[in-house]
């Protein structure tokens, strides 16, 4: 509860000014679309260009109407979706043909993962089992935020650990976070249970064979 609190009160830091209005899935939807479908008729012509150079307007209204250049009206627009230029030359077969000839055919590192593991993993899978020669691996990433976002989580999903209400913020702008502070404290959601701290770094340091068992159990 507290940290469904904490959501809350951090939805109205950051300005979410919809808080008081009805929800309208119509304009959720729209919102989502204008961010996605961000491409002008000019862009993508100019991208399918580098391998049609002769490409025409009913090319591009038969692809639309088989879907495989995704486009639609928005406010007045027609506009595309934002890699609906290079999705055409993985969707359709012919432009995918025109694509591999002028540049060859280069594999994903996923799809050669697939190929030099698949054969394995087939061979070794037992019956109706959902896992096959099972491997371990070790990733490292990094995650490039705006400097002003404020990310949530919390292990208490993936480690069992909700009834310790135990979560994460982080928030690299130092103004942003002050007021998180406060916030949180003005509304008595800054305590926490003092297991919490102690399971929560259980769980990150100490618990893969939970999440191992888990995973194995569900899928």
């Amino acid at each position: 509860m507290r940290y469904l609190k904490t959501i809350l009160i951090l939805a109205a830091i950051v300005g979410y000014t919809h808080a008081q209005e009805p929800y309208s899935w119509e304009k959720d939807l729209h919102h989502r679309l204008k961010y996605d479908f961000v491409r002008t008729k000019e862009d993508v012509v100019k991208y399918i260009k580098q391998y049609i150079p002769d490409v025409t307007d009913r090319q591009i209204a038969t692809w639309e109407k088989t879907n495989a250049l995704e486009g639609m009206d928005l406010d007045g627009k027609h506009m595309y979706f934002r890699n609906a230029a290079p999705n055409l030359f993985r969707i359709d077969k012919k432009c995918r043909e025109i694509k591999n000839l002028k540049e060859g055919v280069s594999l994903s590192n996923s799809q050669k993962a697939v190929i030099k593991n698949m054969p394995e993993v087939m061979a070794e899978a037992n019956g109706m089992s959902h896992i096959g020669a099972p491997k371990r691996m070790q990733v490292t990433f990094t995650l490039t935020v705006d400097a002003d976002a404020v990310i949530l989580n919390s292990p208490s999903k993936s480690f069992n650990t909700a009834g310790l209400q135990i979560a994460n913020i982080i928030c690299a702008d130092s103004e942003t976070r002050r007021r998180i502070d406060r916030a949180i404290n003005i509304n008595e959601v800054c305590d926490v249970n003092p297991f919490g701290p102690v399971a929560l770094i259980a769980a990150y340091n100490d618990s893969e064979q939970w999440l191992d068992a888990l995973n194995t159990y569900l899928w």
